[in-house]
């Protein structure tokens, strides 16, 4: 699966520019835009070898190896048709450690059995009795698309610029991809090397994405940022929850019924969160009760998909009405039109 995002940058004129690249670098809409080149991959036969991000894939699939297996196959392909000698492997993966030859020998052998190769086969890799090991498949190596990726200046214009990421899996249905405010991070939701569909963040100073902990089936709509970009927060399936982008545990904000659809934080660390059977529920980000934030005046309104603008304090949402379609549409909130009496239902203005 190929995932393509696009990032714009405000300025007088448009720049026709398009560029490939992996989606790691510095933010797209710094002074001097910088798209780094992705890693390359190694292609023998159905096998696909990317080092630098240490996958492996056999039809598209993802193969397991131990660490030291992985970087053996890396060297041997690295270097097709050329005789490695037993002391050449062992310095190159266990440069630190004194190992035996049975051990490369036993390395080699696993190896073989993931690619699906026998001993007598040598499809891929050659016994040299007595010397080493010879890379025998031809190895193509996939750089076309880092070729054009270099960097460009955006100062004056203003730059389309697209990023292409490969995925191993499917993505989740709908597609759930989210940017955080500071444009740093990536968040997309999309079947991971066990099969199992997840959150995976992606930083900018990252090779590679990782999984977000406890998002397991949690793909049924996009989740939302703090807006510091410090934590991730999702509403499906489940009480609002929220974890540090730095890593720990996912935490419990509040409890929403029955489900959560769509969540948006504010400034004043105020969350509001989708509810399908009735009004928007709203939550303090540090942890507490949930209580309504706008009311439906008949059992079939929905409020869903909310989101905070600027100011912090006006929101919209898409309030969805099932026995009147056409009166459904987005609608903006004031979260500071409380009465004095605490009803907490803001004005409305008409739909747009």
């Amino acid at each position: 699966m190929t995932v393509r995002f696009f990032a714009m940058s405000s300025s007088s004129a448009l720049q026709n520019t398009d560029i490939y690249g992996t989606f790691a670098s510095r933010p797209p809409l710094a002074d001097d835009c910088f798209v780094e080149q992705p890693a390359p991959r190694l292609q023998f036969g159905p096998i696909t070898l990317i080092p630098g991000e240490r996958v492996l894939l056999k039809d598209g699939k993802p193969l397991s190896l131990t660490p030291k297996a992985f970087e053996l196959l890396a060297f041997l392909a690295a270097n097709p048709g050329r005789l490695l000698t037993k002391n050449e492997l062992l310095q190159a993966v266990w440069p630190d450690a004194v190992v035996e030859e049975s051990n490369l020998a036993y390395t080699v052998f696993a190896i073989r059995k993931a690619l699906g190769e026998s001993r007598d086969s040598a499809r891929y890799i050659e016994t040299v009795p007595k010397r080493g090991y010879r890379f025998a498949a031809p190895v193509v190596r996939d750089e076309a698309i880092a070729e054009d990726a270099r960097p460009i200046s955006i100062d004056t214009a203003v730059s389309l610029l697209r990023f292409q990421e490969q995925w191993w899996g499917k993505s989740s249905e709908p597609p759930s991809i989210s940017i955080s405010p500071d444009g740093r991070h990536l968040v997309l939701g999309a079947e991971g090397p066990d099969g199992v569909a997840r959150l995976w963040v992606r930083t900018l100073s990252e090779p590679s994405a990782r999984a977000v902990p406890g998002t397991e089936s949690i793909l049924v709509v996009p989740p939302f940022w703090s807006p510091d970009s410090r934590f991730l927060a999702w509403a499906t399936g489940g009480p609002v929850r929220k974890i540090r982008l730095s890593g720990g545990t996912p935490q419990t904000v509040c409890d929403v019924t029955p489900n959560g659809v769509g969540g948006t934080w504010s400034r004043d660390d105020i969350i509001l969160v989708g509810n399908p059977s009735g009004g928007l529920m709203r939550c303090p980000a540090s942890g507490g009760r949930a209580t309504l934030a706008t009311r439906t005046a008949e059992p079939s309104e929905a409020h869903l998909f909310p989101s905070f603008l600027p100011d912090g304090r006006h929101f919209i949402y898409l309030r969805v009405y099932r026995q009147a379609p056409e009166r459904s549409g987005l609608y903006v909130g004031d979260l500071t039109s409380e009465s004095s009496t605490g009803d907490p239902t803001p004005r409305m203005t008409p739909r747009v």
